[in-house]
């Protein structure tokens, strides 16, 4: 399974919130109205991949320019994968760290598979796999976080 740290954080009382970088609006994740729409993704996905990449800053005259193109992809990819279309389906359970949830798809052909949120962090939606590559569903994503909880408290360490 891939791994990140962190913990189980159930979005029921308050999504997850991450900053993108410095400057940037925080991001909330979206409310249970979108569950009953499907999620029509199977494989990876990056919302923001038509946008090409940031700005390189050797191509700009001064650091003005830089920070204002800079700023223009940022709000393009904020607008682009920031768009309700890209995240419906997913109930999102868990935030491993700044610019990463982990959900649930609960509709869709990807229903019963934990997928990871990286748009945040401009990484996209990607299913969870195991070792073999296989997606994983919810019960073997919760036993895995519980099994880790134990072995951090029998081993002491957080």
């Amino acid at each position: 399974m891939r791994r990140r740290e962190g913990h189980l954080s159930p979005s029921h009382d308050r999504p997850p919130r991450c900053r993108r970088g410095p400057g940037s609006r925080p991001r909330t994740a979206p409310g249970l109205a979108i569950l009953g729409r499907p999620f029509s993704h199977v494989e990876a996905f990056n919302p923001g991949d038509g946008l090409g990449g940031p700005p390189d800053e050797a191509g700009f005259g001064s650091v003005e320019e830089f920070d204002a193109a800079t700023d223009g992809y940022r709000q393009r990819y904020e607008a682009t994968a920031g768009d309700p279309r890209h995240s419906v389906g997913p109930l999102y359970l868990c935030h491993p760290g700044c610019a990463h949830l982990e959900a649930l798809m609960v509709t869709g052909p990807a229903r019963g598979q934990m997928w990871a949120d990286g748009t945040t962090g401009d990484e996209g939606f990607e299913p969870l796999l195991d070792d073999d590559g296989e997606p994983v569903g919810f019960v073997r994503w919760h036993l895995r976080r519980l099994e880790e909880a134990e072995a951090q408290v029998l081993s002491g360490t957080r």
